[in-house]
């Protein structure tokens, strides 16, 4: 069994986090408040912070998103070569009952 870095694991425990409705309530609620504060007080004038925030988030979120994808294509190969050996037995199976007639 491979042993999994923390990296990865932090990267799992994110896409799975960032696939969730509480990703999108929260980012929902952040950029909300943000425009409620721009409004009421005027902060951030012309949107560049919050820009600045979200294209981080974004930023970060690739790196981790592409770190859980590669992890889960390597195991997928794993788990494919593993199937098609276990066909390629049953395969030599079939031929030699069929070749005894058994």
């Amino acid at each position: 069994m491979e042993k999994i870095s923390p990296a990865q694991k932090i990267a799992h425990k994110y896409a799975a986090f960032r696939g969730s409705p509480w990703f999108i309530g929260s980012l929902a609620l952040f950029v909300m408040t943000w425009l409620v504060a721009h409004s009421f007080w005027g902060i951030d004038k012309d949107f560049g912070e919050l820009n600045l925030v979200l294209s981080v988030e974004a930023g970060v979120s690739t790196a981790l998103l592409v770190m859980d994808m590669a992890r889960n294509e390597i195991h997928q190969r794993k788990i494919e070569k593993a199937m098609l050996h276990l066909l390629e037995a049953i395969l030599e199976q079939t031929k030699e009952k069929v070749k005894y007639g058994d």
